[in-house]
């Protein structure tokens, strides 16, 4: 068996955010938490619109407040080219508000950094109904957020 065979799931986790500390330790966190070990890191937003255009993933986990393009444009612009792709927005902003308006721009899901569910689990059922993500993004999409919905667990702290 490869490296290759053994990469969970097999279309990776894209995690875009412009801190590299919390990327690392976000994958880092999929791996001994929720058995994810295929990721891809992205830290320029700029970068993920091509990373996108590649490579097919099996969910994207993106922040709202980076340099050069924002989360809420690339959300926007996920949801139009890709609507079939599940979105979760982690961010440090915990306002009601900004979690409805992405969840109105295609989001499945919002969380803040600090593990607390904003939109919780409520567009699964439409979603899944809807055809719009397949049976193992389900899986994948659920493993990820029962990781960033336990604060003890997200993100695993590095030293």
């Amino acid at each position: 068996m490869t490296g290759q065979d053994r990469l969970f799931p097999k279309n990776p986790i894209l995690i875009i955010d412009d801190e590299p500390s919390w990327l690392k330790s976000m994958a880092l966190s999929l791996r001994l938490f929720a058995d994810i070990t295929n990721v891809v890191l992205c830290q320029d937003s700029r970068d993920a619109v091509n990373l996108l255009a590649e490579k097919s993933f099996s969910l994207v986990l993106l922040d709202l407040t980076m340099p050069h393009l924002s989360g809420e444009l690339l959300l926007k612009s996920f949801s139009e080219k890709y609507p079939e792709l599940p979105v979760i927005v982690v961010s440090g902003m915990n306002q009601i508000e900004t979690a409805i308006e992405c969840i109105k721009s295609g989001a499945v899901d919002f969380f803040c950094q600090n593990g607390r569910s904003a939109a919780g689990y409520q567009r699964h059922s439409q979603c899944h109904q809807a055809g719009g993500a397949k049976d193992v993004k389900i899986s994948v999409w659920q493993k990820a957020c029962s990781l960033i919905a336990r604060p003890h667990t997200l993100p695993l702290q590095l030293s």
